[in-house]
């Protein structure tokens, strides 16, 4: 495991096995205070070939124009990719699509995202259920799609409500886990997690033109051994083992969330009923698969089995006509487990009755409504009027729609309240923890989720692997405990702890129930990081992968080993420390990291969200929130002329000196003369990059690219002007870029492949 692997795992241990995972801000493409609009403008022909009956499980994408609009902003993007996505609705007459902003444009992005899927809800009178189960999952920290309502037109012509839902892949990754280049699996239908055995291909069989575990991320490298590992301990383990075997490789806390979820709003289109709609995400940081929800458009009262979703529970829960579901049934076995999925779905009843959800169901229709109205395209597959919109937030419908939202949710609440008895027929007192880093290294503050008034609970602890001692935690709030420490541990040190409860009932519980948790306490030790050179008023210098002259920052790993940037931060506001956070990459000794300070963050990870005043302004590389967002280095920079660079000299450990000449991704040493020749002779964009890279050169030439031990993987001509490079058969990692330019200096440049 990378060092900076081990340090995230120290620092992010308690949190990652908890399942307390962060759901990004909704940002511009999510905000749903309004209902915004979409329009997809593409050729007619196109259009008539997506649409056409004999190619609705076509997935071909064509080029177009996707244009939002939210309020008085207006954005638009050339050249996206558009078609049909879904299974079922495919075939409907209100159908879904898909979105791609980077199939016709490599690397463009709208908001940070490369895909967006439109779905049409046309099983839903409402058009909001799904909404609203994505907003379950996400208050109960569940990895959850952001979701807002649209308007969606295709050349101008009103195709009805819809909502605009996030995609789940790369981006939707590197947002909410520590490490994004773990592999993604997408479960489908009849994705039952059984053990076929150690033979990889059992689990690549096609079902219905897709594998039932399709592998979405590292494709290249086609490795299933961490799913087989994973599924044979989930089957195969003795039950009595299966808690120390799981709980280190499956994010078993998020998981009981989900469960609680899916009883709560009747998602019987998912992992425990239908064997369908999830994924699976193995981080390589922790080593730790998390289940990731999605599809949820058959909830809260869709039914087509004449099922009473609303009464449920977990007794008969699980379709036992239909196959095994071993990892639901298995870990329901555990009392500990199922008591903790009974909680959740107490916890969820309780915060549904203290909300007035009616008035804001009510409010959300009134919002919704204006936008039903035109949709003649709601009304094509279950002839859904606009009363039935209407009513169908209060009362059932006929076919599979027998429950209104309102009656649905008023039913659950006093089902899940009838079988209160379940919560105390077991002795077993379940607390789920969250554990805040210590406060001025003396202190730690635990919330539990789940505990009561009258439990007692011991914090047991040794630092750096010395003798264990307990203190016994003290009651703040009914669910809020503190751990005081006699004596002040040294920052940076190494804390192992444990904690044991009990409830009275005779049980007494351990968390975790297997090993120990460790933690750091206080901060970590600064890394060699600093701000290395800065231009303010770029105008004919260095362009960035658009070719614009944008101004930037340049940050250099000064030390030793490789530093992790995720969770840093740029700022030039010493009041918003964490105003703009540093691209998720591992930085070498002795490497640079350059980025666009250009207020433009559409354009890439590399690109901040603000600007650098010519006339002079703080600047700041800041550390993580688990480290109090502490000032690694900053530098107040005085005004700077067009193509002036504030330089530190000698590179990475010197003062900073104002200089004639930029050393874009060099040392600061370099000579202006050199430097100028640089500029004018070739240079390179993305980098880093995924797929492709485009040199732009002003004179004929060649180029090599070689892999990090120098060995030629090809070569080719370079032309004057735009050459490019097909980068997306090789795998993660350095390259060497050699450019030989008839006119100008030979010159090799590091290129890292996401």
């Amino acid at each position: 495991m990378d060092i900076h692997c081990i340090l995230l795992t120290l620092l992010l241990l308690p949190t990652t096995l908890l399942g307390q995972h962060v759901l990004p801000s909704a940002n511009h493409i999510f905000e749903d205070s309004l209902v915004g609009r979409v329009d997809i403008l593409i050729d007619g022909d196109d259009l008539n070939y997506i649409l056409a009956d004999e190619n609705q499980e076509s997935n071909e994408e064509f080029p177009a124009t996707f244009i939002y609009t939210f309020n008085d902003s207006v954005d638009t993007l050339e050249q996206v990719g558009f078609r049909l996505r879904g299974n079922t609705s495919r075939k409907s007459g209100k159908q879904s699509f898909k979105v791609s902003f980077n199939s016709f444009k490599s690397g463009q992005k709208y908001k940070g995202l490369e895909k967006l899927n439109l779905n049409g809800e046309h099983n839903d009178p409402t058009v909001s259920r799904a909404k609203i189960g994505w907003q379950i999952m996400a208050d109960l920290n569940v990895p959850a799609a952001r979701t807002n309502h649209v308007a969606l037109y295709i050349n101008n012509e009103y195709r009805g409500l819809y909502l605009n839902v996030e995609h789940i892949d790369e981006e939707f990754i590197k947002l909410r886990f520590d490490d994004a280049n773990g592999n993604l699996y997408k479960c489908l239908w009849p994705a039952d997690l059984t053990y076929l055995g150690s033979n990889p291909d059992l689990y690549k069989v096609d079902n219905w033109g897709r594998r039932t575990y399709e592998l979405k991320t590292n494709t290249l490298a086609d490795d299933y051994t961490d799913l087989i590992n994973f599924l044979d301990i989930v089957n195969n383990t003795p039950l009595q083992d299966l808690t120390c075997e799981l709980e280190p490789i499956f994010d078993i806390q998020n998981y009981l969330k989900l469960v609680a979820a899916d009883v709560f709003m009747g998602n019987w289109d998912g992992h425990i009923f239908n064997k369908n709609n999830f994924y699976l995400y193995n981080d390589p940081c922790t080593g730790t698969f998390t289940m990731i929800p999605f599809d949820l458009d058959n909830i809260l009262g869709i039914d087509w089995f004449g099922i009473d979703w609303a009464d449920a529970h977990l007794n008969n829960w699980q379709n036992s006509l239909n196959g095994d579901r071993p990892l639901f049934e298995r870990l329901m076995l555990i009392p500990t487990y199922r008591r903790q999925v009974e909680e959740h779905l107490e916890q969820l009843r309780l915060s549904w009755l203290e909300s007035d959800y009616k008035t804001e169901l009510y409010a959300l229709r009134d919002k919704l409504s204006p936008y039903r109205i035109d949709d003649v395209y709601a009304e094509v597959d279950y002839n859904f009027t606009l009363n039935d919109f209407s009513n169908n937030f209060t009362h059932g419908l006929t076919d599979h729609v027998k429950q209104g939202l309102i009656e649905y949710l008023d039913n659950k609440l006093k089902s899940i309240e009838d079988k209160q008895d379940l919560l105390t027929s077991l002795s077993v007192e379940v607390v789920e923890y969250l554990v805040i880093p210590l406060i001025d290294s003396t202190r730690v503050d635990i919330t539990t989720v789940f505990g009561k008034a009258d439990t007692e609970l011991a914090f047991n602890y040794n630092i750096e692997g010395g003798s264990w001692d307990q203190l016994i935690l003290e009651p703040m709030t009914t669910n809020n405990y503190t751990v005081q420490f006699p004596n002040e541990p040294s920052n940076g040190q190494v804390m192992s702890w444990y904690i044991l409860s009990n409830n009275g009932f005779g049980g007494i519980s351990r968390f975790p129930e297997c090993g120990d948790l460790n933690t750091y306490l206080g901060a970590r030790p600064t890394p060699h990081l600093v701000i290395n050179e800065i231009v303010a008023s770029n105008t004919d210098g260095q362009q960035d992968e658009y070719g614009e002259y944008e101004d930037w920052i340049e940050v250099y790993n000064a030390g030793e080993v490789s530093i992790e940037l995720n969770g840093l931060f740029l700022t030039d506001d010493n009041e918003e420390l964490d105003k703009w956070k540093l691209p998720h990459i591992s930085l070498s000794p002795g490497d640079y990291l350059t980025v666009y300070a250009d207020n433009d963050t559409d354009q890439g990870d590399n690109h901040t969200n603000f600007k650098l005043n010519k006339d002079g302004e703080f600047l700041a590389l800041v550390d993580s929130k688990d480290n109090y967002y502490a000032i690694i280095d900053s530098v107040s920079f005085p005004p700077l002329s067009e193509e002036e660079a504030y330089s530190r000299l000698p590179n990475g450990i010197g003062p900073f000196q104002t200089l004639t000449y930029q050393t874009f991704g060099r040392n600061n040493e370099e000579s202006a003369s050199t430097q100028m020749e640089v500029f004018s002779s070739v240079n390179c964009y993305p980098n880093p990059t995924s797929d492709r890279l485009t040199i732009n050169s002003t004179s004929l030439g060649s180029y090599q690219l070689l892999d990090s031990n120098g060995s030629i993987l090809s070569s080719a001509i370079m032309q004057i002007g735009l050459t490019q490079i097909d980068l997306s058969k090789y795998p993660s990692g350095i390259y060497l870029l050699a450019t030989y330019p008839s006119s100008g200096n030979p010159s090799i440049e590091k290129i890292v492949i996401n």
